[in-house]
């Protein structure tokens, strides 16, 4: 494979572009600017709304795209903001589902047009169900909201993603399980101990595609860095499947080649420079 094969890199943010402490290095942004200035397209590939990228990403005339929500939404931020696609879960099936989801143990947050909305009431309940150091950013990141259900009957057609937050002690896979049988139309994924739902048509190796033939650029002319479960995706489907020191055995598994560095180690800079030599 020629450098000139590599025309467009999806790159997850949190524990692949962002460190531990949800920061951007020095060396990675220096790897985006790089690529670049090479006609290559660095585009964030998140389970964040629009609005969580961070502000440096954000800020960059380089980040010209970005596929958030799992998949769910594919944006152009530059030259002018414009939503490319959209795949939002139909009204018919979120309200059954959010009635199954809705238990005393879970943690809801609903992805509605790019906001992430929480009951108000549950709000304390993040410093409950998070992990200490991931809870400044789930406060600062959740919008309250008197009632999820109301927000969603203003804007039916716009829920992108439901995120589910239970006990550590929950059995996740049994929940996961339980979701895929009910409701065959949505797509179920695990992401640092966090449920994600999405419409089935939504995923973030789909996004990848879906962009690159907006963009004239053929799938294996693709490449995806990751290390969550819902990254596998754009694992597999992009021409080339980076997997990072950190990620999980089944992304290793899918992946064409491992980073010898972590997320706390610019691993996402090594391998963008090693997706540009391919």
């Amino acid at each position: 494979m020629s450098r000139q094969t590599v025309k467009l890199i999806a790159v997850d943010m949190d524990f692949t572009l962002l460190d531990d402490n949800k920061q951007v290095s020095p060396a990675s942004l220096a790897a985006i600017r790089f690529a670049a200035a090479r006609g290559v397209q660095i585009v964030p590939d998140t389970g964040r709304a629009p609005r969580s990228i961070p502000g440096e990403l954000l800020a960059m005339p380089e980040i010209q795209y970005a596929i958030t929500m799992n998949g769910s939404r594919v944006d152009r931020l530059r030259p002018g903001k414009e939503l490319l696609a959209a795949n939002a879960i139909p009204y018919e099936t979120a309200i059954p589902l959010l009635q199954a989801l809705k238990t005393e143990e879970t943690l809801l947050t609903l992805f509605i047009d790019g906001v992430p909305y929480i009951n108000r009431d549950e709000y304390p309940k993040i410093r409950q169900f998070v992990r200490p150091e991931d809870i400044r950013y789930m406060m600062e990141s959740r919008t309250p909201t008197d009632s999820v259900m109301e927000e969603l009957a203003k804007a039916p057609d716009r829920l992108f993603k439901i995120s589910v937050l239970i006990p550590h002690c929950a059995d996740k896979e049994a929940m996961k399980n339980s979701i895929r049988i009910k409701f065959p139309t949505v797509s179920v994924a695990e992401s640092n101990r966090v449920i994600e739902i999405t419409d089935a048509a939504a995923d973030k190796g789909n996004a990848v595609l879906q962009l690159a033939g907006l963009l004239g650029i053929a799938p294996e002319e693709t490449a995806a860095i990751g290390d969550s479960n819902n990254d596998l995706s754009m694992i597999q489907k992009a021409g080339v499947g980076a997997a990072m020191q950190n990620a999980s055995p089944d992304v290793k598994a899918a992946a064409d080649f491992i980073t010898e560095a972590d997320n706390n180690h610019d691993g996402a800079a090594e391998a963008i420079y090693r997706l540009l030599r391919l």
